[in-house]
């Protein structure tokens, strides 16, 4: 008798242990990923922009010029300077995203998720 209560509950924890490894494992890929794509458009003489599918996985690569003395500014090559600093630094940002199934269905999360993860290298 408890065996018949204990066993679907232990079951049902050993899937999600499971599916949350797959989850994590999935988002360290992504990670990767998105580093590598980065990492292989700044070293190309004229980084590709644009999307591609390796995979799951969907790739978007785009270049931009910003001032390492305000973090947040983003703009086109070219367009502008940066003061006192001088020219603009070059980045490439690569953005990889991906769908992730469940096996099980849980609580507060839909049957699939969508993974994104981007990496950022200065070029120059």
């Amino acid at each position: 008798m408890e065996a018949a209560i204990c066993l679907p509950i232990v079951l049902y924890l050993l899937v999600a242990v499971g599916d949350f490894g797959r989850f994590y494992t999935q988002s360290a890929r992504l990670d990767e990923v998105a580093m590598a794509a980065a990492r292989s458009a700044a070293t190309q003489a004229q980084p590709s922009v644009g999307e591609a599918a390796q995979g799951a996985a969907t790739i978007r690569v785009e270049t931009f010029c910003g001032c390492p003395t305000e973090p947040e500014s983003r703009f086109a090559c070219g367009e502008k300077s940066c003061g006192d600093y001088g020219e603009p630094a070059h980045y490439v940002q690569a953005s990889a995203q991906m769908s992730f199934g469940f096996l099980s269905r849980y609580p507060g999360f839909t049957s699939a998720v969508e993974l994104e993860r981007t990496a950022t290298v200065r070029t120059r």
